[in-house]
């Protein structure tokens, strides 16, 4: 609940913008952008580690199948 407030604040306190300084260079977004990028980010390295997973299983899910026939 604190993170909430302090979050709230900030973006009370900043105009609603949010800005990332990397490597020199200055991103300005509204908060409600970079909160569905970061969930979109998240849910496609998720899948992307699922699917990675679920290919290397595979051979050995075959192998299995083949020995229980």
């Amino acid at each position: 609940m604190a993170t909430v407030s302090t979050v709230a604040m900030w973006v009370g306190k900043h105009d609603g913008k949010l800005i990332i300084e990397w490597f020199g260079w200055e991103v300005s977004t509204t908060p409600s952008f970079f909160v569905i990028l970061l969930i979109t980010i998240i849910f496609i390295l998720y899948i992307s580690i699922k699917f990675s997973i679920r290919m290397i299983k595979l051979p050995f899910t075959i192998k299995k199948k083949i020995t229980n026939a």
